[in-house]
């Protein structure tokens, strides 16, 4: 038998053995400073290998991916659209979460579900579903939670699919909680998926609804026929289309009535931009040969204020020829500091045009049209023959009508102007060709 003195000695420990208690702290704050610093030092290396063989393992498109959340009114490329701000964040899809959990030796429950099987085995009528899942190790505990919700009549009362979605949601939820991937991967990308859809079904409907009209073939008809007359590029006209739209139309067959009248207006100041030179939107606009976009745009605005019509009485017409030079020199992207036009620039038209046109508005019963950089005069103009001459203005034997432009203007053809004497118009010129015609939209 022991002595109580030997069985005290026996259960004290011994100071100086090498294996020490473990230090437990219900606040990790509160642990040894070398204890807890070697604790985030592997939390960290740990997460650095997680990462790694997330990066590795995961397919893009089957375990994560994006999607294109811009609905189709505005954007109709889809998956194809360039536009990184028109997807989502990479978020992690069922079987990427599967994925990670295997990985990491967990397993999946969920303690909510047997409690919507009894509502459904009790003809409980439902509207919603919550369920809850638990990530739990391989000694049964819980690591970590997430929850999953949805509304039955998103899938038209279909409460299998619904549960399914939901389990999913929360399997996903539970999944980023526990592995700390928030900052990675966005949750429920099929929900954000059928949304995008739903919101692009009911705006058709609620189109249909309103009464939405496509164009008649007689309109497309027309503006076929107009783009063609007006000697426009097609294909850049559906590209302008496309871009004032967001996409919204890619085919004339697609247009609705509002945006056809847009369009079919909108050929007339293609067609006024198409017939200018790039020397001649330099000259109105007061510029060298060696402006940029910068330059064009200050010339621009002081050319605005310059001509404008309250205080100029030519100023309606002129802002017609500023604007389409402004929008020819912008939609070239004209950089002259790189690669300036070969050709004298005359940076006194602009007050050469606006003078030309103040000498003949007041005539009566003469029409000024602003075509490109030029003023061509129709109505009658026989009768102010000499005033027009007087103004600068020239005449034109194959449009039969008198024009102002720049004097050393070519011709679209490979001769050169045919200078002669008319002898029914005076000391006019005769052009054998219409003015040339560098680059239209």
């Amino acid at each position: 038998m022991y002595s109580t003195e030997q069985l005290v000695d026996r259960t004290t420990p011994v100071k100086d053995q090498d294996t020490q208690l473990a230090v437990i702290s219900a606040n990790p704050l509160d642990l040894p400073a070398a204890t807890f610093q070697e604790g985030l030092d592997r939390r960290k290396q740990n997460r650095a290998a997680l990462m790694a063989w997330i990066r590795d393992a995961l397919v893009d498109g089957t375990d994560f991916g994006r999607v294109h959340l811009v609905n189709r009114s505005k954007c109709q490329a889809g998956a194809s659209c360039q536009n990184p701000r028109h997807f989502s964040k990479s978020s992690l899809f069922k079987p990427g979460a599967e994925k990670i959990c295997g990985m990491l030796g967990v397993t999946v429950r969920y303690p909510s579900l047997p409690e919507y099987e009894k509502a459904a085995l009790t003809g409980t009528n439902l509207s919603q579903i919550i369920i809850r899942c638990e990530i739990v190790d391989a000694s049964g505990r819980v690591v970590a939670d997430g929850i999953g919700a949805r509304i039955i009549a998103q899938d038209n009362g279909d409460i299998n699919k619904s549960l399914k979605m939901a389990e999913k949601s929360a399997h996903v939820d539970a999944t980023l909680r526990m592995a700390g991937l928030s900052e990675v991967f966005t949750q429920d990308i099929e929900d954000m998926v059928q949304r995008r859809e739903a919101e692009s079904i009911h705006k058709a409907e609620s189109e249909l609804n309103t009464g939405f009209e496509g164009i008649s073939k007689t309109q497309h008809q027309q503006l076929e026929a107009k783009i063609k007359e007006l000697g426009l590029d097609r294909t850049r006209v559906k590209e302008w289309m496309a871009k004032a739209s967001h996409n919204r139309f890619t085919s004339f067959l697609e247009l609705n009535q509002d945006f056809y009248q847009i369009l079919y207006n909108k050929l007339d100041q293609f067609a006024e931009s198409g017939s200018m030179t790039v020397k001649e939107a330099l000259s109105i606009l007061g510029l060298s040969a060696f402006a940029d976009q910068e330059a064009i745009k200050t010339a621009y605005r002081k050319a605005c204020i310059k001509y404008r019509p309250n205080k100029n009485q030519a100023g309606p017409e002129m802002m017609k020829a500023i604007n389409a030079a402004h929008l020819f020199l912008k939609e070239i992207a004209y950089n002259g500091v790189d690669h300036p036009v070969q050709e004298e620039v005359n940076s006194d038209f602009g007050d050469m045009l606006n003078d030309a046109i103040n000498a003949v508005i007041s005539l009566d019963g003469v029409t000024i049209i602003i075509r490109g950089a030029g003023a061509w005069l129709s109505g009658n103009t026989k009768e102010h023959k000499e005033a027009i001459k007087a103004a600068g203005y020239r005449w034109d034997n194959k449009k039969a009508a008198w024009y102002f432009r720049l004097t050393d203007h070519k011709s679209s053809n490979k001769g050169e102007c045919d200078m002669e004497k008319s002898g029914d118009t005076g000391d006019s010129t005769t052009l054998n060709s219409e003015p040339h015609q560098e680059r239209r939209l």
